[in-house]
């Protein structure tokens, strides 16, 4: 299984996370250049997946859960925007009742579990927003006529659950967060740095696997050798 770098976001093994003590605004790293920064992790994500698929023997599947107006959608254009074969998925934010998901985070466990030791990378993201920055979210929504369609009534009414919510992500996140498949709780009130973050952590990991690009063996490369002449000598005919 893959040994996942350390981070600070990363949500413990042992059951003790808290979201209350969970930043949702990232420290600054002086003059940093956030926007800079994640073009340079995409750049490396798209190296490493190149080398993943020359390897042919992993997958990765990134797990993106939020609030709403928390920024999935725009952080997994803007993290993948240089990647083709990585899988992400984006799952519902909906609340549910408590006794639904009981019985399942045994399940989730064993069965990311399985997927671990059949080859699958597996990172979850949940970006953390608060909820003054999400009200400001939905304003700007309903003020700028380019993002009325975003908006969603629903939403204001939802925020009077934020406590429930909260609570559910808490259990949820301590539940199924484990040494092959953790979650990351990534501050989201900054959105250049949030995305730069969760593009980091994924570059890391992937750097963790030590994937060279292969090198093929003695016949193969005779083999080439031969076609190359072959191509060659088409040329000059």
């Amino acid at each position: 299984m893959v040994d996942f770098p350390a981070s600070p976001y990363r949500v413990p093994y042992d059951g003790s996370f808290r979201v209350a003590k969970a930043p949702t605004l990232a420290e600054t790293d002086g003059d940093d250049d956030d926007k800079e920064a994640l073009r340079a992790a995409v750049s490396r994500i798209s190296d490493l997946q190149g080398r993943l698929y020359a390897h042919n023997r992993l997958a990765v599947l990134l797990i993106f859960q939020a609030m709403d107006a928390a920024g999935k959608d725009s952080t997994i254009r803007a993290v993948l925007s240089g990647v083709e074969l990585l899988a992400a998925q984006s799952l519902p934010g909906e609340l549910e009742p408590e006794r639904l998901w009981a019985e399942r985070y045994e399940s989730i466990r064993d069965h990311e579990r399985h997927l671990a030791r059949s080859g699958l990378v597996i990172l979850k993201f949940w970006l953390n927003v608060s909820l003054e920055e999400q009200t400001r979210r939905l304003l700007r929504r309903i003020d700028d006529p380019k993002r009325n369609y975003k908006f969603e009534s629903r939403d204001v009414t939802e925020q009077a659950h934020w406590a429930d919510y909260m609570a559910s992500y808490e259990l949820a996140l301590r539940q199924t967060s484990t040494p092959w498949a953790p979650w990351y709780a990534i501050p989201a009130d900054d959105k250049p740095k949030m995305r730069r973050l969760v593009a980091e952590h994924i570059a890391e990991t992937l750097e963790s696997l030590h994937l060279p690009y292969p090198e093929l063996p003695r016949r193969s490369r005779d083999e080439l050798d031969e076609l190359r002449r072959t191509l060659k000598a088409r040329l000059k005919g």
